[in-house]
Order: structure tokens, then C-alpha cells, then sequence
């Protein structure tokens, strides 16, 4: 789990990835998209299929400006 003060939007590209947030368990299947509110303890991962995604942070992380 961990949380950041941005907004994250995440687009699966293959497979499915799982986010859990505020308790509950959501699978993502390629070609669809969460997103995560501003300062919302979260945690993404995988279970059996390989997984692609694109994730966005709004505003942008500055650990990801160069």
C-alpha cells in the first residue's frame, strides 16, 4: 500500500492488474482504466497473466520530471 498527492490513471494494455483500494479488490482488464484519487492508500499487482499498463499522475510526480 502507499498513497501520493497526485491523481494516478492507469490504462492496461495486456492482461489484468488488480488495484485495492479502501478495502476493495478491482480487476483492470486490457483495455480498461482506473483511476485513483489524489492522496488514496492503494496497491496494485498481478496474479497469473503477464500485465502491460500505462500509468499517469496528475499533477506530474516530480521524481518523473527531468
Amino acid at each position: 500500500m502507499h498513497h501520493h498527492e497526485s491523481e494516478q490513471i492507469t490504462m492496461v494494455l495486456t492482461g489484468e492488474l488488480f488495484f485495492e483500494v479502501n478495502g476493495k479488490i478491482t480487476g483492470v482488464k486490457e483495455g480498461e482504466v482506473i483511476a485513483i484519487p489524489s492522496a488514496v492508500p492503494h496497491a496494485a499487482f498481478t496474479q497469473e497473466k503477464f500485465v502491460k499498463a500505462v500509468d499517469a499522475w496528475s499533477p506530474i510526480m516530480e521524481k518523473f520530471k527531468r
